[in-house]
């Protein structure tokens, strides 16, 4: 290990310099200080990236607090039915562009014309899940306990009509993978809806703590 004031060599491992006296820096004090500072800065990431979840969480709690006023008291208990009415209209406009590609793709034409077909249906689902999350943030307290079961309903709905159109495709040019999906969601469409319901009561007994905590 030679000095770098001196240029005097010296026993490796030494700390200071036989001749001079300066201190010495070895291989094994570099990496010991690269690696303090490797944790350090990965540290304040951590801090940092923490600091900016907080703050976008704070800003987005914020802005749906605010929605939520707005939208409470401009419609009321009828908030739901609007939104629910506004997203059919959204759907309705998407059938009706999936209608007009059906000449140049035919899987466009049959998701078209099976959501069409189960519109009503769609639509009293979405109206049911808008007013269990309106119900939800109204009265948590006395309708928590509901919530997840209603949440599992428009779930189990939502992947019935899926399976509908895997099936309509598959009929329209002969898709097996998605014909075994199907198959495999009607069959077992109760053990799924049995899964989802456990699933939303075992998430909101975890979180029960959480959002304690929180609050106090």
């Amino acid at each position: 290990m030679k000095c770098p004031e001196c240029k005097t060599e010296n026993i490796q491992g030494s700390r200071y310099c036989k001749k001079c006296g300066k201190k010495l820096i070895n291989s094994e004090d570099i990496s010991v200080q690269i690696e303090k500072k490797i944790e350090k800065v990965a540290k304040e990431f951590g801090e940092a990236a923490d600091r900016l979840g907080r703050k976008l969480e704070h800003g987005v709690n914020k802005s749906g607090n605010s929605f939520n006023q707005w939208n409470d008291k401009v419609f009321g208990i009828f908030g739901p039915l609007v939104w629910s009415f506004l997203a059919l209209i959204i759907i309705r406009i998407f059938i009706f562009g999936m209608e007009a590609i059906e000449d140049d793709f035919v899987v466009a034409g049959v998701i078209g014309s099976v959501l069409y077909g189960y519109l009503l249906i769609i639509f009293t689902s979405i109206l049911i899940g808008t007013y269990n999350t309106y119900l939800l943030r109204k009265y948590k307290k006395h309708y928590q306990l509901i919530s997840p079961c209603i949440s599992s309903i428009c779930f189990i709905i939502g992947l019935w009509i899926l399976s509908k159109i895997f099936s309509a495709i598959d009929a329209e040019i002969d898709f097996s993978i998605l014909k075994l999906l199907a198959s495999f969601i009607e069959t077992y469409l109760i053990l799924i809806f049995i899964a989802a319901i456990l699933i939303s009561y075992g998430a909101m007994l975890l979180s029960s703590p959480f959002n304690k905590k929180r609050t106090a």
